[in-house]
């Protein structure tokens, strides 16, 4: 099927205003579970969960071909979700070490301001790079421009 092809083959290219109507849809799907959860027994909640993965994963190829519209790699979302992830774990370090060792509070502190601020140098560079810059004019290693497909 072609939409099976559209969600969830890496290869090819998103253009920004495909990207968003995708991030729609799974804010859209999201709502709608969280609002089932609320209505239906709460023994639903594997089916539910269980349909959300394919859904997360469609988000996750799109981004892909968004950066591939931008002429980068698939890998560069684990920069820009990697970072920041492996940060906060280490934030979540520095708080189990607060409680069993001898640190002061305004080193503690300091500590985690720099983790909070360093973490969100990626995550925002990638929300701004996937989101908002216009793609590649013209192919590129990726593909086709979707702009010129679309015309």
């Amino acid at each position: 099927m072609r939409w099976l092809h559209f969600l969830f083959d890496f290869r090819g290219r998103f253009n920004r205003k495909t990207f968003g109507l995708l991030i729609l849809g799974y804010v859209f799907y999201i709502v709608l579970a969280f609002t089932t959860l609320e209505l239906i027994d709460a023994q639903s909640t594997p089916l539910i969960l269980s349909m959300w993965f394919p859904a997360a994963l469609a988000v996750v190829i799109g981004a892909i071909k968004r950066l591939h519209d931008r002429n980068r790699s698939g890998w560069w979302l684990l920069f820009f979700a990697g970072v920041p992830f492996a940060l906060a774990e280490l934030g979540g370090m520095l708080i189990f070490a607060r409680h069993t060792a001898d640190m002061s509070e305004s080193i503690f502190h300091l500590a985690m301001y720099a983790l909070v601020i360093i973490a969100n140098i990626p995550l925002w560079w990638g929300f701004v790079d996937i989101g908002f810059l216009r793609g590649t004019v013209g192919d590129n290693r990726f593909g086709p421009d979707p702009l010129a497909v679309n015309s």
